[in-house]
């Protein structure tokens, strides 16, 4: 039986779009602009399988990371 991709969906605030997007063109991972919601971020959808399950974790650890430092500047 086939392994099945699965997607995760990322809100990337607009001043964190050229770090995010800088890491995910570092991988092979399959992503789609969905929109660019009501707060000006813009959610990406990442299709991935488990061999990239990687490649997405490193993603939202990044994501984190901007978000700790934004508090931490707040």
């Amino acid at each position: 039986m086939a392994e099945e991709n699965k997607t995760r969906q990322f809100k990337i605030p607009k001043d964190f779009i050229g770090n995010f997007f800088g890491a995910l063109n570092d991988t092979d991972l399959a992503y789609e602009l969905v929109e660019v919601n009501e707060d000006d971020e813009l959610v990406v959808e990442v299709e991935y399988d488990s061999s990239e399950r990687d490649d997405v974790m490193n993603l939202i650890e990044l994501l984190d990371e901007y978000y700790e430092e934004v508090e931490d500047k707040e």
